[in-house]
C-alpha cells in the first residue's frame, strides 16, 4: 500500500503539473493549436493531445476554428474558476 501511494501521488503530480502548464499557457497565449502547446511545454506531441482531451471533457478548455487553423481556448467556465 505504501508504495502504491507514492507511485500513485508521483504520476498525479505530474499530471497535474502538465495541465496547469497548459492551462496558464492558454490564458497567456489563447488560440494556441496541440503542436505549439507541446513545444511551449517540452512535452511530446501525444501526451499534450491527451491532456488536452481530458481538459476538453471536463469543459475547461474548447476548440475553435478549423482543424488546421484553429486553436484551443479556455471556456468561460475555466474563466471564472481562475478568478
Amino acid at each position: 500500500e505504501g508504495v502504491n501511494e507514492g507511485v500513485n501521488e508521483g504520476v498525479n503530480e505530474g499530471v497535474n503539473e502538465n495541465i496547469y502548464d497548459i492551462i496558464s499557457i492558454l490564458t497567456n497565449v489563447a488560440g494556441l493549436n496541440a503542436v505549439e502547446i507541446a513545444s511551449r511545454t517540452k512535452r511530446g506531441l501525444s501526451t499534450i493531445e491527451r491532456y488536452l482531451r481530458l481538459l476538453r471533457k471536463k469543459e475547461i478548455i474548447e476548440f475553435r476554428g478549423a482543424p488546421k487553423t484553429g486553436g484551443y481556448h479556455l471556456t468561460e467556465k475555466a474563466k471564472k474558476l481562475l478568478k
